[in-house]
């Protein structure tokens, strides 16, 4: 079982020739990205990067979420490439979350190679489809350390550990084996992009953390300790409904609401006091849902969530910042997943910009190089 679970979320099977370089691919329902890296003497350095909305392969705007058929994604991810100038073909590609299942389970404390047997067995009774149509992959939490000799916890259950388990049905498996095969991109690589997202966007913190993804049609949640996935949550709202709420508050087109959406400046002043208020609205909704869940996460595990991440291309919108501030009541940062990348300093006032988009990319890479 663990080398087909290797498969699907990591990439430690990789051999990449020294000096080779490495494509993150997110294909996203707006857009797709693209991060080129190579390792040079320790350092990660940032190739190439690129995106292309997905709106006009469906006859749709820009910045809107698509349904596009497997041939169209291919196609779309083609032209990305080259016109990107992208140079390499060894990829990794993410796997939404919405097609996989992600749960928690306690279970006894019997060894890696006991529970390799047992996981597949507990996992049953979390996933709604029979076994042998998903791919499965578990890890085990590991178990916070006393943060003082003085005090230390209380472990009444010594015996028993808690697993993550992680399953991709096999039909998903199979389409994006399927878009690998027609772009031409190689090997078959793949992880569920939370944990990219995870990767590209936290360091060496070790408290609660949450992170707060905004697409185009979903937004994602994770909460995270100890760098470890300790919950996922997707809210069925993202910026695409901002768009259509200020398309039908100011008269105007989709198109026009998805320029305005990231630049209201070109607006009057009355417009853009409106602008703030429309905004507000949908934004509003997506963070109450968000801190029902932080809340939730804090009171059942009897721990406070330190900070929001921000990540996605949804983050953008102006004013946003400044409403999560409102909201959680904690310390909220914007993704800079460039950051961890050496790249010219010419560009650090772009990538700093564009950054919170690339973080399922960034962290693919990441792991395969």
């Amino acid at each position: 079982m663990a080398n087909l679970l290797g498969k699907i979320t990591n990439l430690d099977f990789l051999k990449i020739k020294k000096g080779g370089s490495v494509l993150g691919v997110d294909i996203g329902t707006s857009a797709v990205k693209i991060v080129q890296i190579k390792k040079e003497k320790g350092t990660v350095v940032l190739e190439n990067y690129g995106a292309l909305a997905l709106g006009p392969y469906a006859g749709m705007e820009v910045g809107q979420s698509t349904n596009l058929s497997t041939k169209k994604i291919v196609e779309a991810i083609r032209d990305l490439i080259r016109e990107s100038g992208i140079s390499t073909k060894t990829a990794a590609i993410a796997i939404p979350l919405k097609n996989t299942m992600i749960s928690s389970m306690e279970m006894p404390d019997v060894g890696e190679k006991q529970l390799e047997t047992m996981v597949p067995i507990e996992a049953r009774k979390h996933i709604p489809v029979p076994m042998s149509e998903v791919a499965l992959n578990f890890w085990t939490i590991p178990k916070p350390e006393p943060k003082t000799i003085s005090a230390p916890v209380k472990n009444n259950k010594k015996n028993t550990i808690e697993v993550l388990i992680a399953a991709i049905h096999n039909d998903s498996i199979n389409k994006y084996q399927e878009i690998e095969k027609g772009a031409e991109l190689e090997p078959e690589l793949f992880e569920i992009e939370i944990f990219s997202t995870i990767r590209s966007l936290i360091g060496s913190d070790t408290d609660p953390i949450m992170v707060i993804d905004i697409g185009a049609g979903v937004t994602k949640l994770a909460t995270v300790e100890y760098g470890v996935l300790r919950g996922s949550h997707i809210i069925n709202k993202g910026s695409q409904d901002i768009s259509r709420a200020l398309a039908a508050s100011l008269g105007i087109d989709i198109a026009k609401a998805e320029e305005i959406k990231r630049d209201p400046s070109v607006l009057d002043e009355e417009s853009r006091k409106q602008f703030v208020e429309v905004v507000s609205f949908p934004l509003g909704r997506i963070f109450s849902e968000a801190n029902s869940v932080l809340l939730d996460y804090q009171k059942k595990h009897n721990k406070t969530v330190s900070k929001v991440i921000f990540s996605g291309g949804g983050v953008l919108v102006p004013g946003l910042f400044d409403l999560a501030k409102e909201t959680f009541k904690i310390d909220i940062v914007m993704g800079d997943p460039f950051a961890r990348l050496e790249s010219p300093v010419f560009l650090d006032k772009t990538l700093k910009t564009i950054g919170p988009e690339f973080s399922v990319a960034i962290g693919l890479a990441l792991e395969a190089i």
